[in-house]
């Protein structure tokens, strides 16, 4: 996964790489300044290989369980900011059926039960 920014967003420190060592996302932190209201901004671009696929190792396997997991851990690290999740969830399954049961995003990250959002 990459994601590409303008080098002068970075020069001037309003979006800084953070979570370097998850190898399934790029994680952004996108400066409060550039932000509405005064309100830092989290992005995630993930890419979830299909079930079964020889991207996992064998004790991890199901990439939506790594994101909930991932998405989880980040914002207990960064509790005051809002979230944008970008994911490729369904490249390459080919004719294999679609191992998620709902693509909503509060049913895949459990977020209504969880935040209690």
């Amino acid at each position: 996964m990459s994601a590409l920014v303008n080098s002068s967003m970075i020069d001037c420190d309003l979006i800084t790489r953070i979570c370097k060592y998850l190898n399934e996302c790029v994680v952004l932190l996108v400066d409060n300044a550039l932000c509405k209201p005064n309100k830092n901004l989290i992005m995630i671009f993930t890419y979830i290989p299909p079930e079964r696929s020889n991207a996992y190792d064998t004790q991890n396997d199901y990439g939506i369980k790594l994101l909930k997991d991932n998405v989880l851990m980040i914002m207990s690290d960064v509790r005051d900011a809002s979230y944008i999740i970008t994911d490729d969830r369904n490249a390459r399954v080919n004719d294999k059926p679609d191992y998620i049961p709902d693509d909503d995003i509060d049913y895949i990250l459990c977020l209504r039960h969880c935040l209690s959002v």
